[in-house]
C-alpha cells in the first residue's frame, strides 16, 4: 500500500515537473519572439529616421543652392544692365539694399562682411572675425561668402567654379588662395620695401594712413615703425619731433600732427634753426630780431645840394696860388667902384 502511494505520488510530481518545463519553454519561445520583433522595430524606426535626416540635408542644401542662384542672376541681370561696378550708389540702390533682409546668422546679428573686388586684405581679417564669432564650418564658408560677393568678385566667383566643377568639392583654403591670387596679388607685393620708400608728401594724417595700412601687412616691431616714421616726415617736422623723444609711434604721430599745425599757422614768421621741446613752459616760438623797416615821409624831401654856397676861404697864400681856379673874393673898394 505505501509503495502504491509513494509511485503515484511520483508520477504527479512528474507531471508537474514535464508541465513546469514546458510552460518555461513556451514563455522562453514568447520572450525570444518579442525580443525579435522589438529589434526589428528598432531596425525600422533607425532606418526611418536616417532616411528623414538625409530628407531634411537635400531640403536644406537644395534652399541654400536656390537661394545662391537666385542672387547670382541678379547680380549678373544688374551687372549686364548697368555696365561695371560704381563706388557710389543710387538713391535707389541704396532704398533696394536696406529693404532686403540682412544677412544674420542663427548664432549672432553679426552681419557678413561683403566684397567687391578691392581691399582684399581689409575683407580678409573681416571675413575671419566673422568665421570665428559664428563658429562656421569649413564646409559652409565658400556658400556663406559666396551670398554677399558683388561686381567683379561674384563674376569671378563665378567663372571660378565654373572651371573647378570638374574638379570636386573645392575646400575654403584653396577658394581663399585663388581669390588672393586675383584680387590681392599685385596689391602688396613687398609691404617691407614698400613701407621704407613711403615718404610725406602731403599732410601727416594721409601719411600716417598710408603708413599704417603698410604696416599692418608687415612684421615690423615697434622700436622699428618709429625709427622709419621718423625717417620719412618731412625734413622741417622730422627735425622738430625727434627733439621731443617720442617713445611709441602714437605720440610721434600727435607730435606731428601739432608741429604741422604750427607751421600752417606761422607762415609770416621767418624760419628759425632753434627748437623748443612741445613739453616745456614756453608758449611762443622763438623768433629771431629783425629790424624795422623805415616808413616813407609824408614832407618833401630837401635837396641834396644848398641853394647858396660859400668859397672856402684859404689859410695862406700858398694855397691861392695850388689853386687858380678858386672864385676871387672883392674888397670893398672894388665893391664901391663896381657899384658906381
Amino acid at each position: 500500500m505505501g509503495d502504491g502511494v509513494t509511485t503515484h505520488i511520483q508520477k504527479e510530481m512528474a507531471a508537474l515537473q514535464q508541465k513546469q518545463d514546458a510552460f518555461e519553454s513556451r514563455m522562453e519561445a514568447k520572450f525570444q519572439q518579442l525580443d525579435s520583433r522589438v529589434d526589428s522595430s528598432m531596425g525600422r524606426m533607425q532606418s526611418s529616421f536616417d532616411q528623414l535626416t538625409l530628407e531634411v540635408r537635400r531640403l536644406m542644401e537644395s534652399s541654400l543652392k536656390r537661394i545662391g542662384d537666385e542672387s547670382s542672376s541678379r547680380s549678373e541681370a544688374n551687372s549686364v544692365e548697368k555696365g561695371p561696378p560704381q563706388n557710389s550708389r543710387s538713391d535707389a540702390q541704396t532704398s533696394e539694399m536696406d529693404t532686403q533682409p540682412r544677412p544674420y546668422t542663427k548664432r549672432s546679428k553679426l552681419e557678413c562682411p561683403r566684397f567687391e573686388g578691392s581691399d582684399f586684405f581689409g575683407w580678409h581679417s573681416k571675413i575671419h572675425q566673422f568665421f570665428a564669432a559664428n563658429e562656421t564650418a569649413e564646409h559652409d564658408k565658400i556658400q556663406t561668402i559666396m551670398m554677399h560677393l558683388e561686381g567683379r568678385a561674384l563674376q569671378w566667383h563665378l567663372h571660378y567654379m565654373k572651371t573647378m566643377e570638374l574638379a570636386g568639392e573645392i575646400s575654403w583654403p584653396t577658394y581663399l588662395y585663388a581669390m588672393r591670387e586675383r584680387f590681392g596679388c599685385n596689391e602688396y607685393s613687398n609691404p617691407f620695401s614698400q613701407l621704407v620708400a613711403l615718404k610725406q608728401s602731403g599732410t601727416v594724417d594721409e601719411f600716417f594712413d598710408a603708413f599704417e595700412t603698410l604696416l599692418n601687412l608687415s612684421k615690423c616691431s615697434e622700436d622699428q615703425a618709429l625709427s622709419i616714421f621718423l625717417t620719412n616726415l618731412k625734413p622741417e617736422i622730422s627735425r622738430q619731433v625727434q627733439v621731443n623723444h617720442p617713445r611709441t609711434l602714437s605720440q610721434a604721430v600727435n607730435y606731428a600732427r601739432h608741429i604741422e599745425f604750427l607751421l600752417a599757422n606761422d607762415t609770416s614768421q621767418a624760419y628759425s634753426p632753434v627748437f623748443f621741446p612741445l613739453t616745456s613752459n614756453n608758449s611762443h616760438a622763438y623768433t629771431p630780431y629783425q629790424p624795422r623797416k623805415k616808413l616813407p615821409s609824408l614832407l618833401p624831401t630837401a635837396p641834396t645840394t644848398p641853394m647858396i654856397t660859400y668859397p672856402k676861404s684859404s689859410p695862406s697864400s700858398s694855397s691861392k696860388s695850388s689853386s687858380p681856379n678858386s672864385p676871387k673874393i672883392p674888397n670893398r673898394e672894388e665893391r664901391d667902384a663896381r657899384r658906381k
